[in-house]
């Protein structure tokens, strides 16, 4: 196994002189030279659900970029890019009018893809992470001038943890964008302001819901000090504009909160099947002047998390959901909101209730979308798969508390947003963890009004109740692989991802995603979920096809480069299913068991048997060979004593075995290698050591052929002894120890002597794989062969050196770290890598 394990090192090498020959320079080009800017249409934008319907908003115009060397020129918002280097640099005008009635201006943003310098008329007014959140920035009227104005946006790829939540190159993480795609734009506040609106369906009483609703104003000194009393008054409207409810209340002038409670018919309360929304017209004015006036609109519901189930209006929810991702891509040359609007609409009409976002906060226009049809949001931090030591960063933790903080703020009048993630596959089975999530469940308790969900690694020591309210269940492979026991527990209450392609092995995503064989998939999984009766529904992975950060053995290459096959709907959203095949989804009672399509490959067996044939051969024809190999298994002290003393061993005997052995090995090894390579770990773990993404591609290219998977691992193995000799050669010329290096090729051959016992082993081991359902054993024999190698190796070097077997061991652990450095020196993985590639060992059952 020495020349596995050293083997393996070579292999580095020669990956990094494939890094150094392929063809990467476009790629170097596109992430140093210009980036390629994208441009879309908005579309028609629903004003954000928790601005006033008659603000006055101060559009920005004449928007100019400059990426160096480029000069400033002309560009359309919105827009975006994949590659944001270098730094992206946006200015634009806008007139600002100054006002006795305005206090100052807001700066509002549904949130910006990137992390922001945001500059006015050249003074520095803020930084915003990238972390999807919207936001608003108070702009002094001492910071503007009466007239033109520009905003300056120094746009870039977050850099460290305090810039932004961090993607890690997952295979399933979607494709990060950078830009300004959500809504931006200017207002005024005045003197007299209102905020922190709260409206709330407190219970049913036959035919009439009690609504409770509270906001906060901001008077000006002056009026406090004039006026006793302030008159509120609020107009609750249909959507015909009929008043349905109307109050007037005095409030002292000292008090800067007015709430109240009233009854009202529930054909006005908000749900799935009537997504009823009202306008609320707040006015506050004394006896002297009006204050303000602004309208809101607002809908009443109650979503709860009570006896293990979610409840809208205290009604049990089935959840019918699907996963939307951002897939920015997809928009080009269209209207982003009307598509937006198409789709929800399309998902509706198949009979879906529920969109979960993944690992991302939607803006408040597009819920507003969701709010005028009757859906049901999952919105969710993006905190997903981060092992324990980036989950413990304080720049982390900050980040996650400033969205709990805030996110009532931006959608807290939202009908649609029915539940709220606090993390997404996380380690929660780590006590310091899981403490660290009941502390921000506590905190989300006291400022979110929704529930909060997790979603843990399934077969981990699941968590106590009090890291949020419910838990989903997440994992890239079908639920009908999976035990019973996960799914019928009560921790959890929604499958996250029905249907996911997850492995070739299951589906080949490439050829059969649009087949029945999907819908068939797609059916069995809603079957089975529909049985367990602890569960509430799930989400189907996904909406429609979406491109991932790079290509995978699941992945299609496409004219949009390569996307994952998932989708009900294509890429550009055009539908490859009936509406009334989509709604027979969810009718299905019984679960049919779809069987795993196995990848059969007699390549491995029939490799070994002819090798073995040849090599039997020359084995009964040369004695002397038949002689050494039987002596170095017997007698390895005297063998190696004649190997030191110079006594004659055929260097081409030594090169017969040589080659056999790792010819043996590099079967034994690429067997095991291409059945797992089907694998999310296997690729996760390529996804992780290779960054460049021309060297994973070929890296997962080479894997699928077992051929070149053979010869990637027999020639370093091979050739290895080469290297080990001139690594030993240089030890004896410090020891004064004469020693020739044909000599330690020759140990490096005959310590791997054991492996002739391999062949058997190398003859079945795919076809164990795959049909046996003991794989930990053939990994144990491997292990045997290794530890028995390196034990033979270490014996003869401590024969040709007189040295300690401790020393020559530490020694040889020591090399073992090669191909750990040269990672680290070329390949330059990112960040945390070790500690994910120990998060992936932990949460292998996700796959």
């Amino acid at each position: 196994m020495l020349n596995n394990r050293n083997g393996f090192m070579l292999h580095w090498v020669g990956l990094f002189l494939i890094w150094l020959f392929l063809p990467v320079n476009a790629v170097k080009a596109q992430d140093s030279g210009l980036p390629v800017l994208v441009h879309f249409e908005s579309g028609a934008t629903p004003p954000p659900s928790y601005l006033p319907l008659n603000i006055k908003q101060i559009k920005v115009q004449d928007w100019q970029v400059e990426t160096a060397p480029e000069h400033w020129r002309s560009i359309r918002l919105p827009f975006y890019t994949e590659y944001p280097r270098p730094k992206i640099h946006l200015k634009g005008r806008f007139l600002y009018k100054n006002s006795a009635h305005d206090s100052r201006l807001i700066l509002y943003s549904g949130g910006i893809h990137g992390f922001a310098e945001i500059k006015i008329n050249g003074s520095l007014i803020a930084q915003q992470n990238f972390n999807y959140l919207p936001f608003e920035i108070a702009i002094n009227k001492d910071a503007l001038t009466e007239g033109v104005n520009e905003i300056e946006i120094h746009l870039r790829a977050p850099e460290k943890l305090e810039e932004g939540f961090p993607v890690l190159p997952k295979i399933y993480a979607e494709q990060r964008v950078f830009g300004l795609l959500r809504p931006l734009f200017f207002y005024p506040q005045s003197t007299a302001s209102l905020s922190g609106l709260k409206v709330r369906l407190q219970n049913f009483a036959g035919s009439k819901a009690e609504i409770a609703y509270r906001y906060r104003f901001d008077l000006p000194a002056e009026v406090k000090a004039k006026a006793k009393l302030i008159k509120a008054e609020e107009w609750f409207l249909n959507e015909n504009n009929k008043v349905v409810f109307h109050s007037i209340k005095f409030i002292p002038a000292g008090r800067n909160f007015r709430e109240n409670t009233f009854s009202l018919d529930t054909s006005y309360v908000w749900s799935v099947q009537r997504p009823v929304r009202l306008k609320l017209k707040i006015v506050l004015s004394t006896d002297r002047s009006a204050l303000l006036s602004q309208t809101y609109r607002i809908a009443a519901r109650t979503v709860q998390y009570r006896n293990n189930a979610l409840h809208l209006n205290g009604q049990r929810l089935t959840i019918r959901g699907v996963n939307y991702h951002q897939n920015i891509g997809s928009y080009r040359n269209k209207g982003y909101y009307d598509m937006v609007k198409a789709d929800f609409s399309a998902l509706k009409e198949a009979g879906f209730n529920a969109v979960r976002f993944p690992h991302y906060l939607p803006d408040p226009s597009s819920v507003g979308i969701a709010d005028s049809l009757g859906l049901l949001l999952f919105c969710e931090i993006p905190v997903w798969q981060y092992p324990a030591a980036l989950l413990s960063e304080p720049a982390v933790q900050k980040q996650m508390k400033n969205i709990l903080l805030n996110f009532e703020r931006y959608y807290g009048l939202s009908p649609a947003v029915t539940a709220f993630s606090l993390g997404q596959e996380l380690p929660l089975h780590k006590s310091r963890i899981l403490r660290r999530f009941i502390v921000l469940h506590s905190l989300a308790k006291e400022n979110i009004s929704v529930p909060t969900y997790l979603s843990p690694i399934p077969d981990r020591e699941l968590p106590l109740r009090e890291a949020s309210d419910f838990y989903i269940y997440d994992a890239y492979h079908p639920i009908l692989t999976e035990s019973k026991f996960f799914l019928q527990h009560k921790l959890f209450n929604l499958i996250g991802k029905l249907g996911v392609l997850y492995s070739p092995a299951f589906l080949n995503a490439a050829e059969e995603a649009n087949s029945d064989m999907r819908m068939r998939m797609l059916r069995s999984e809603v079957g089975l979920l529909n049985e367990i009766p602890n569960l509430q529904g799930g989400f189907i992975q996904s909406f429609n096809d979406w491109k991932p950060v790079r290509s995978s053995l699941i992945t299609k290459i496409t004219d949009s480069g390569a996307i994952m096959p998932d989708g009900l709907f294509t890429y550009g959203h055009r539908a490859k299913y009936r509406i009334n095949e989509l709604r027979d989804i969810w009718k299905t009672k019984d679960s049919i068991i779809t069987k795993e399509k196995r990848m059969r490959s007699n390549f491995f067996s029939i490799a070994v048997f002819f090798a073995s044939i040849v090599f039997f051969l020359m084995y009964r024809r040369r004695r002397r060979l038949s002689d050494n190999i039987k002596r170095s298994l017997r007698h390895p002290y005297g063998f190696y004593i004649d190997l030191r003393e110079r006594r004659t061993i055929p260097v081409y005997d030594s090169f017969i075995l040589g080659i056999f052995i790792s010819f043996i090995l590099a079967i034994t090894v690429s067997s095991i290698v291409y059945y797992y390579h089907f694998t999310g770990t296997f690729q996760e773990i390529c996804a992780v050591l290779f960054v460049n993404s021309r060297i994973y591609e070929t890296v997962l290219s080479v894997c699928n052929t077992p051929y070149q998977l053979v010869i990637v691992f027999f020639i370093p193995i091979l050739i290895f002894p080469f290297a080990l000799s001139l690594i030993l050669k240089t030890v004896s010329l410090f020891t004064h120890t004469s020693i020739r290096i044909r000599q330690f090729l020759a140990i490096s051959y005959w310590s791997g002597s054991p492996l002739l016992f391999m062949i058997p082993l190398a003859l079945i081991a795919y076809h164990w794989l795959v049909y046996l359902d003991m794989k930990i054993y053939l990994l144990v024999f491997v292990a045997v062969f290794i530890i028995w190698i390196n034990w033979r190796l270490i014996y003869s070097i401590r024969i040709f050196f007189h040295g300690k077997s401790f020393t020559i061991l530490l020694v040889l652990l020591l090399s073992y770290t090669v191909p750990f450095l040269i990672l680290g020196a070329v390949f330059k993985p990112f960040p945390y890598w070790f500690n994910y590639l120990i998060f992936l060992a932990e949460m292998h059952s996700l796959y």
